[in-house]
């Protein structure tokens, strides 16, 4: 890791977050089913700054904008300024 470069970005969006399974209660069967899925929400919020590991992101170009794709087990640090996009 110590060969590896770091670089940084703000974050644009953030996905949902780790699924997380339906607990069925066996005990309360007139509860019926449900099938919405839950997540475990995400440490990066729109507008942080990101510190990441360059090899782990994917580079990609959209509406002639280049954007990089990270997944979150590279990113090392976040900084967030609350007011900065205000």
């Amino acid at each position: 890791m110590e060969n590896e470069k770091i670089h940084s970005g703000y974050v644009l969006k953030v996905g949902p977050g780790y699924p997380v399974p339906t607990l069925m209660d066996e005990s309360e069967p007139w509860k019926g089913k449900s099938e919405e899925v839950k997540y475990v929400p995400l440490q990066p919020h729109e507008g942080d700054l990101a510190i990441y590991l360059q090899k782990s992101g994917y580079e990609i170009e959209f509406n002639r904008e280049k954007y990089v794709i990270v997944p979150y087990s590279a990113i090392l640090m976040l900084i967030r300024d609350e007011g900065l996009f205000e």
